[in-house]
């Protein structure tokens, strides 16, 4: 087994891979409608949140120790869509308003974090990710969901995996007739295309590479990041992508994740690359502070 990071900044690539997505992917609503409350079949949500929560114990999530995280509703890629978190919303909130003795993970917080995390749906569209994902922010147990369309009619499939334990509970199953929009069953990410834009890579004393004759930095020390424990047990390869300010010092300035990883791979990453030393960045052959993406891959072998 060994670790690989890419040290070469693949901006060319990097920037490809962003205008894809921005032309490919909408920007997502923090608290979508899916066609207004009546869209949804509710009293259907309601039966099957007071059946899933009388087989908690089946996910190993019992009593006042049962901490539920709802996921977004996706498709088979993984991919969700308005219509997959509008459910997911329905789902917490019929599980949070039944009379019981669990807890359900704010769904807000679940977007906020997912935001802050940036990993695609394709990778989390497996148990032991949305199990991570679920513990991360939490949890005890997790309630995932797929949807399926066939005309007018959505199929909801959904179930309560434990986030410690390789357990889960049967599943539920409605089906209902969409009247909503078309677009809201377009496949998407959770998250807008671009993190938000902040004070510490706005700045107009920070350059990019490329315009104005701007040379970009090189590493000269790249240490390998740690592969995380859940990881390794998920044996779990990827990259993600980083945009890093490098200082006309040649150090590493403020980090956001553009693409992130599970199994608290982000975090191995930022450290890794917090400590990393560069060639600065130069205009007309001075230093001069630059914004950079930067991608650091984990591979096992």
């Amino acid at each position: 087994m060994r670790f690989l990071v890419q040290p070469v900044l693949r901006l060319l690539l990097v920037m490809a891979f962003f205008a894809l997505l921005v032309r490919g992917r909408p920007t997502v609503a923090q608290a979508p409608q899916a066609g207004g409350s009546s869209a949804l079949p509710e009293a259907q949500i309601r039966e099957a949140a007071a059946r899933i929560l009388k087989n908690t114990g089946k996910a190993d999530c019992k009593g006042h120790d049962c901490r539920i995280a709802v996921a977004n509703f996706t498709f088979a890629s993984g991919l969700t869509s308005q219509l997959g978190m509008a459910l997911a919303d329905q789902f917490s909130q019929a599980l949070a308003t039944q009379k019981n003795a669990v807890s359900v993970v704010d769904r807000a917080q679940f977007r906020s974090d997912l935001e802050r995390q940036r990993i695609p749906g394709e990778l989390l569209n497996n148990e032991k990710a949305l199990r991570w994902l679920g513990h991360a922010m939490g949890a005890t147990a997790v309630l995932a969901g797929t949807i399926e369309q066939s005309g007018a009619s959505v199929r909801v499939r959904a179930h309560l995996m434990s986030c410690q334990k390789d357990k889960a509970g049967p599943e539920e199953s409605i089906v209902f007739s969409y009247a909503g929009p078309p677009s809201d069953l377009e496949p998407t990410e959770a998250f807008a295309p671009k993190p938000q834009s902040t004070d510490a890579f706005s700045s107009p004393a920070i350059r990019e590479v490329g315009k104005g004759g701007v040379k970009p930095p090189k590493c000269v020390y790249c240490r390998d990041p740690s592969y995380s424990e859940p990881a390794r047990r998920a044996k779990f390869s990827g990259t993600a992508v980083m945009e890093v300010v490098v200082t006309a010092e040649g150090q590493t300035g403020p980090i956001r994740i553009a693409r992130g990883l599970p199994f608290g791979l982000n975090e191995s990453a930022m450290e890794a690359v917090r400590g990393w030393r560069f060639t600065p960045a130069t205009l007309n052959g001075e230093p001069v502070t630059v914004k950079v993406m930067i991608e650091v891959m984990f591979r096992l072998y």
